[in-house]
């Protein structure tokens, strides 16, 4: 046993640091995903302003925020202090601001949480409306043109 021990251990060690060095070499390596890369933003705008123009070159709608957090994991964008302004042809605009807003997957629907404010300018045959949501509006719920 005594030999079997002096024989062996010295191979047995060098193992053990050889593969404690792979690890601490493959743990520290640059593009190697670690959990709190995963969870967090992968991406971050300030100042964002984003104008969608109609196909004869006028503004259809526009979003502007403070801050775009982009996570790769949900594949979703999130607004600090959004603001969202559409116009249509017939002459009024649409705006809606809040807090924080949240752009979803396919960029085909935005959330608006916090303090939400929501603001249609009077048509030729419709009054100013204003509202107030403490909590969200989805815009899913708002006509589209």
């Amino acid at each position: 046993m005594n030999r079997f021990l002096s024989n062996w251990l010295p191979l047995l060690v060098m193992a053990l640091i050889a593969s404690m060095s792979l690890w601490i070499r493959l743990s520290t390596e640059e593009g190697v995903a670690r959990p709190s890369q995963v969870d967090g933003p992968d991406a971050i705008v300030e100042n964002l302003r984003i104008t969608r123009l109609t196909e004869d070159g006028t503004k259809h709608h526009m979003l502007v925020a403070k801050r775009l957090e982009h996570f790769q994991k949900d594949d979703v964008s999130e607004l600090t202090k959004p603001v969202f302004t559409r116009e249509d042809e017939n002459g009024t605009s649409l705006r809606a601001n809040a807090e924080r807003g949240r752009l979803s997957k396919d960029r085909d629907e935005m959330f608006f949480y916090g303090n939400v404010v929501m603001t249609r300018s009077a048509g030729k045959s419709e009054p100013e409306m204003r509202d107030r949501k403490s909590t969200r509006l989805n815009s899913s719920h708002v006509k589209r043109s």
